[in-house]
């Protein structure tokens, strides 16, 4: 998982109150999150969470197809019973399903195995201030947060338990850690532009700085904000590296990795020459083979070359292979190619003779690709309406000069996710406000990548999620109010190829839930709080 800004974290304080039903604003950014990240407008709680039966007209948000009303509803399971909320899930061959729970009026971070057993207490006696998130394997908690952001960083991991007050003076939520969770980073020294990074072993961590000088993270401006994740047990940053807007290096970014003995190498030019990356607020600043031994960037200045750096030999001249000039998005493949754009082609190359020309359609953006990366979305039309829709086009990214499928041709949908490792496309569409909850509902299909017939899922959908390995979607289908001012969803599976609905949960909280492959793991209030899980179909 990557943390390019602060993201997956939650804030423990007003635990209980989780969606105000007073109109506030955090409550609309809750529920925005339940369509798979993509960012389809204002969402907020919706109407009545009752099944609706048969409607003539579909289109009136919180109505429900007689044909998707769920039957035989899914089995879930309580692994904490009581009041508690889900923080998330580690990473790793043994991950753990986080959660905070309340008990006697004080609040404790535990973790528990997603079959159940007796849970590992993280910490107790927690007041509702800290902040707190799970990166890859480990699980951070910040204390002490001032006004500027800055705080006591602790965490824990499965195999070594947890680490208190390892750092001060480190800004809330920089915290990056492996997908083992054998290896940490974290903010040290921080300051209002700029921090340093420690990068350490979770079993024995320092607070020693190892990105440091020229190699400290700054931010002189909001368009200047690292990129920061592992890859493996290596730690890959880019990042600005001055503190004065306007300077060069305050318009570019560096890049660097620190392997797993703490050995700094920058990427990207020698020691400190000027930095040579794009900076982007719309797209990742690199991209990384599985394996992190190549990396896939577009290079600061008017050329905005496409480029992919060889990790082990970099920065050598020979290390970065340039495709071409004019890119303005790409990707890497784990083979090492690269597929990319420079806005009226895409093509696929590794620096090795002619690169392959896939399509000539225009392209606006890349919007989603298939895990392996042999399916490509994309948009070739301008954001459309208050809520930004899209076209829907796709390519694979093997197979020269071909037509794009237009999936929607115009730009009327918000995309929700890819499904079965690129076999469909989930969206949304018909997108209507419903006055009273200002919830941004609609319908919800599915499509083949290929093309064909869309499948209707559901009406009045807040959005969907996608099951790994499979042609299934968890459905949030309706809000209602818990009675207190409180909203909590309604959630069903559903089977983007047969339309097949089953039930979850009728009181789950917004964005309290997680995956581990097919497992789901959820926040239920109501007069069964906990959290629980359902093995999905």
């Amino acid at each position: 998982m990557r943390l390019a800004v602060l993201a997956s974290s939650i804030s423990i304080f007003g635990l209980l109150s989780w969606v105000s039903g007073c109109g506030s604003s955090d409550a609309s950014d809750d529920v925005s999150q339940v369509d798979a990240g993509v960012d389809s407008g204002k969402k907020k709680g919706s109407s009545s969470g009752e099944w609706t039966g048969d409607d003539d007209d579909d289109s009136t948000p919180g109505k429900k197809d007689a044909g998707t009303k769920p039957s035989g509803g899914l089995t879930s399971t309580a692994l904490k019973a009581g009041d508690a909320q889900l923080i998330g899930v580690t990473t790793g061959s043994s991950p753990m399903v986080v959660y905070l729970a309340v008990q006697n009026q004080a609040l404790s971070l535990e973790a528990i195995a997603p079959t159940g057993g007796t849970p590992t207490v993280i910490a107790t006696d927690l007041t509702g201030e800290e902040d707190i998130g799970v990166n890859g394997g480990a699980v951070w908690w910040y204390t002490g947060v001032n006004e500027a952001g800055l705080g006591t960083v602790n965490f824990w991991t499965k195999a070594s338990g947890a680490k208190t007050a390892v750092a001060t003076g480190s800004i809330d939520g920089y915290f990056w850690a492996s997908e083992d969770g054998t290896r940490v980073a974290f903010s040290v020294n921080g300051a209002a532009k700029t921090t340093r990074v420690a990068v350490t072993s979770s079993a024995a961590p320092s607070a020693t700085a190892v990105l440091t000088d020229n190699y400290a993270l700054d931010f002189p401006t909001n368009e200047c904000l690292p990129d920061v994740g592992f890859v493996g047990t290596t730690l890959f940053a880019a990042f600005c590296s001055v503190q004065t807007a306007g300077s060069p290096n305050s318009t570019a970014a560096r890049i660097v990795a620190v392997d797993a003995s703490g050995t700094v190498k920058r990427l990207d030019a020698t020691g400190n020459a000027n930095n040579t990356i794009a900076l982007s607020l719309d797209r990742s600043l690199w991209h990384a083979n599985k394996t992190g031994t190549k990396l896939f960037v577009i290079g600061s200045g008017a050329s905005a070359e496409g480029r992919i750096i060889d990790v082990a030999t970099a920065p050598a001249a020979a290390s970065t292979v340039v495709l071409e000039s004019g890119v303005t998005d790409g990707f890497l493949l784990d083979d090492g190619s690269a597929v990319y754009t420079t806005g009226t082609v895409i093509k696929r190359g590794n620096g090795s003779g002619a690169a392959k020309t896939l399509t000539t359609a225009a392209v606006k953006a890349f919007l989603s690709r298939s895990a392996g990366g042999d399916r490509l979305l994309f948009r070739s039309l301008d954001p459309a309406g208050e809520y930004g829709l899209h076209d829907l086009r796709t390519i694979d990214t093997s197979t020269d000069n071909q037509a794009a499928t237009d999936l929607v041709p115009t730009a009327s949908v918000s995309l929700e996710a890819l499904l079965n490792g690129g076999s469909h496309v989930l969206y949304r569409w018909n997108l209507a406000e419903d006055p009273s909850s200002e919830a941004l509902l609609g319908k919800l299909e599915a499509k083949p990548i290929g093309g064909g017939t869309a499948v209707q899922l559901a009406t009045g959908s807040l959005g969907g999620l996608p099951v790994a390995g499979s042609t299934g979607v968890v459905n949030a289908a309706s809000i209602k109010d818990d009675g207190d001012g409180n909203f909590v969803l309604v959630l069903e599976h559903v089977d983007a190829v047969s339309a097949t609905a089953r039930a979850i949960s009728d009181d789950v909280i917004p964005n309290a839930w997680d995956f581990i492959g097919k497992t789901f793991i959820y926040t239920r209030a109501g007069a069964t709080p906990g959290i629980y899980v359902v093995q999905l179909p």
